[in-house]
Order: structure tokens, then sequence, then C-alpha cells
């Protein structure tokens, strides 16, 4: 920790910051003149006036803010009454996003947030550096739905070294969010089972609760794990087309999170054609539901570039690859294989990189 001593935040160096929490001087001045005696006689004033409109502190906080912050970092000021769409909107002006106003246990709207567009960026690879030394000091550990470790016999978690993979575990076992490249298109995700993490994605995204998500696994087998009463035509699909750049609709009645990226008895999986992605997949030991890195409606990005400043703000990181997004960057081909269980052909609900009729011609073929 460091103490610095300055005017608001001058002298801090930019980009230097991932949080700004102030309680600034908000009182107006004829706010002052109102205050009872014991206030105005002994309480600094310079700690509590805020100028003709209150506003005068914050007129400066709030551009040094945006500037002393790294991208996604965060500013929390409180407010005096009636300020809080002031200093929102100058939030707005100063360049933060994702701006919101929360009120106080008597129902005022007393605090306002915001944060600065972007996310730190980190490479798969400084991760997956990491996990060849992380501790093994439990060799049967297994990991729950939501990201959190469990040991063999149902013992408590045991203690990890820290670092960058463990810090993503924690993150995602919170419910935050990160950005990851895939074999299609840049994406957006949440620990598999958290719901937090999954009304992240859709505040971030602007998405409709009733739009399921994707869940992306490591392997068929993690697959296979996870989903044990899957139809055995539908694994068949599986095996033979995955990693690859498809989304695989199946009937489950596995016992599974609430609302992990499916409905109540199916399931879009994804396994992606992405050899880095896989290997961050199985080290961090969680299944992820994931969605494309973009407001609803909008284009899809191609990599972590791409991806909309007030997206990028909701993420804990933008995770970044060796291997570039493929020409064109198309979204998963959909397929729901829910027919097979009734002895009917798959149908495609969405082509992406792969078209039609070859992603059906391949399924007859692995199914004949």
């Amino acid at each position: 920790m460091e103490f610095r001593r300055g005017d608001l935040l001058g002298g801090v160096p930019p980009r230097s910051m991932g949080l700004v929490v102030s309680n600034p001087p908000y009182v107006s001045d004829g706010e002052w003149l109102d205050l009872s005696p014991d206030v105005r006689n002994y309480e600094p004033p310079g700690a509590l006036r805020g100028g003709a409109d209150g506003m005068d502190v914050y007129r400066r906080l709030v551009p040094q803010a945006v500037k002393t912050l790294m991208p996604g970092g965060r500013l929390f000021v409180e407010v005096g009454e009636g300020q809080a769409p002031l200093v929102a909107q100058l939030a707005a002006e100063s360049g933060f996003c994702s701006i919101q106003v929360q009120r106080d246990l008597a129902g005022k709207e007393r605090f306002v947030s915001g944060a600065v567009p972007g996310a730190p960026i980190l490479s798969i690879a400084q991760v997956l550096a990491e996990a060849d030394g992380e501790s093994r000091a439990c060799a049967g550990d297994r990991t729950s739905m939501t990201g959190q470790d469990e040991c063999e016999g149902g013992g408590p978690p045991r203690e990890r070294e820290g670092g960058l993979l463990e810090a993503l575990r924690r993150a995602l076992a919170a419910g935050g969010l990160i950005g990851i490249p895939t074999d299609t298109v840049y994406g957006l995700a949440a620990a598999w089972g958290s719901g937090k993490g999954q009304r992240a994605l859709r505040e971030a995204k602007g998405r409709d609760a009733e739009k399921p998500f994707q869940v992306l696994f490591s392997s068929v087998e993690a697959v296979r794990e996870a989903l044990p009463q899957m139809g055995v035509r539908s694994l068949l699909v599986l095996e033979g087309l995955l990693p690859g750049p498809y989304t695989f609709v199946v009937s489950t009645s596995a016992s599974r999170p609430e609302a992990p990226g499916g409905t109540e008895d199916s399931l879009g999986i994804r396994v992606p054609g992405h050899p880095e992605l896989l290997e961050l997949l199985a080290a961090l030991r969680v299944p992820l539901a994931a969605t494309s890195a973009n407001l609803s409606g909008d284009s899809a990005a191609l990599d972590h570039r791409g991806v909309p400043g007030e997206v990028a703000a909701a993420c804990a990181v933008l995770l970044t690859a060796q291997a570039a997004a493929p020409p064109g960057g198309t979204a998963s081909t959909v397929v729901d294989l829910r027919p097979l269980d009734e002895g009917r052909e798959p149908v495609v609900l969405r082509e992406g990189a792969v078209g039609t009729s070859e992603v059906m011609e391949r399924i007859r073929v692995l199914l004949s």
C-alpha cells in the first residue's frame, strides 16, 4: 500500500489505479447556511463545502479519475441529495461507461459509479505457464460447476499457490466475466452454473432472458462426464465432429445448475477447435457459459480489439491467444440433435462456419 498527499488525483500516474472511491465535499452554499451551528462551527468547511451548487469537486475529480484509472477500472462516489443525475451526466461526458446510480437505505439516490471502457489484457499462454507450476497438494481435486475447488473424500478445498490461474478461477467462481478467443468469434464467458455470472452476461450484452447461452467444455469426455444420460447417437456426433466450430443442442435430464445455458431439458454444447482455449478450459476445470462479445444485435468481434468498451468493462480480463480468428470470424453452426432421440434427422438452427449441407452430410456418415 502506498500513501500519497496531493490535490485529489493530481500527481497519480495515468492508468495506474483499478478503483477510486470518494466521498467528496458536496454541500452547496445555500445548504451550508441551513446546516446546524454545531456542523458549521466545528466541522472543517473544506470537508463539506462544494461551491455554489456543491459540484465543484466533482467537476475536477471525475475527469481526473477517468485518466488515472486503468481500462476496466471503477469509480464510486457519494453524492448529495439531488446531485446524482448531474454527477452521472458528468461521468458520461468524461468518458465513463456502465454508469449506475444507487440508493441509500432511505431510498435516496446517493451513489454514482462508472467504469473506464476496456479491461486488462492477458494472454492465455501467461495463464497456462503458471498451471504447470501450480501446487498439487490435493492431487485428486475436482472442480464444481461454479469453479470452486473440491477435494476427493468430501474435505474442504486445500490452499493453492496464488497467481493468474487462481485469480481467474476466483473471478469466475464469484460471478465474474472473462473475454475469450475461440475458433469462430471472440467470446464473453462466465462459470457454468453461476447465476450471478449469467446475469452479468445478459447485462453486459443486453440479451433477452429467454435466449440461452452455449456451454464450452474442454473435451467430449468432459461433456460425457457432465451429461452422462445424453443419447448414444448424439454422443456419436459429438465424438465425430468435436472439437470444431459447432454448437450442438442435446437433450439431457442430468442434474445441473439452474439456467445453465439451455432450457430445462436441453443444452447447447461447444468444444471449440481452439487448442489454447481447450487447454485453458482444462486448467480452469470448469465449463463456461458463453456468448459472443458484442452488444445484442451488433456485429461480432473477431478478437479482443473489437470488443465494445462497455462490454469489455464488464470483464475481469480479456484473454488473447497466439492463434488468430479465422477469416471472417463466422459464428458457430448450431445443430439441434434432439430429433435423434426420436429417430429423426437433426435440424440446423443456424448456419455458421460450416454450411448446412456439409454438416448434415457429415452427420449422416457418422450415423450410417
